[in-house]
């Protein structure tokens, strides 16, 4: 029993990487190794947050901390799309920004516990049927809402990449541009628009962590985990 209990906490200890793992593996096919993961789980981790404390609102939360990282990622977009900056050293300094901006802003939120209303709000549920599944039930499905959409989000990223139009454009922008281009696919808005995906989804990984996982902001609390989901998605 207390295996599954082991399994089961490393099922939510690991759902911020799949977040930034499902987040990076978007931008890749379009091209771009993001390396500044980290930096937009740190802002996602702390605008998360801020905005959980600050309006004791899970939603509010959740889409503030999506918005964030998704900035973070526009801006190393604009840099590496609209004036061909180094992809390596942008990313780079997308991390420390992050970092930095984390530090900054949550400086006054250190040791600070999210709302009441946002923890029950992500509190485990066992969902009906399944969760009564041995073993299974209780390692998979009695989790935190925050958990399942991501269970939802490998699903519908995979039929978005494999099993659509915009999946075959978003593909064929990242294996051969030029080719893309010709064929009359806007590259450019490609690459805009699954970057900024890739960077809210690395910003709803750090306000797992502020929110759920943590549930009291610390110091760094992303603490490397972007650099994994980097690793994840070259070495897998």
């Amino acid at each position: 029993m207390e295996f599954i209990f082991f399994l089961a906490a490393a099922v939510k200890a690991g759902t911020c990487l799949l977040y930034a793992t499902l987040g990076e593996i978007i931008s890749e096919k379009v091209g771009h190794l993001n390396l500044g993961v980290e930096g937009m789980m740190q802002m996602g981790a702390v605008v998360g947050f801020i905005a959980g404390f600050t309006f004791g609102n899970p939603y509010a939360a959740v889409l503030c901390a999506a918005i964030a990282g998704a900035a973070g990622a526009l801006i190393y977009g604009f840099l590496t799309i609209s004036l061909k900056a180094n992809q390596v050293v942008t990313g780079l300094t997308l991390s420390i920004f992050g970092v930095g901006f984390a530090a900054f802003f949550g400086k006054n939120f250190v040791g600070k516990k999210v709302p009441e209303a946002i923890t029950t709000f992500f509190a485990p549920i066992k969902l009906p049927v399944l969760g009564d599944i041995p073993y299974i039930g209780q390692i998979f499905f009695n989790q935190s809402i925050y958990v399942y959409f991501s269970y939802f989000l490998v699903i519908a990223i995979y039929i978005y990449l494999y099993k659509t139009k915009w999946g075959l454009n978003t593909r064929m922008v990242g294996e051969n541009p030029v080719a893309a281009d010709a064929s009359g696919i806007p590259v450019d808005k490609y690459k805009y628009l699954n970057i900024a995906l890739c960077g809210a989804l690395c910003g709803l990984g750090g306000a797992f962590l502020s929110l759920v996982y943590i549930s009291i902001y610390p110091v760094n609390v992303v603490s490397g985990r972007g650099w994994i989901a980097v690793a994840l998605v070259i070495f897998a």
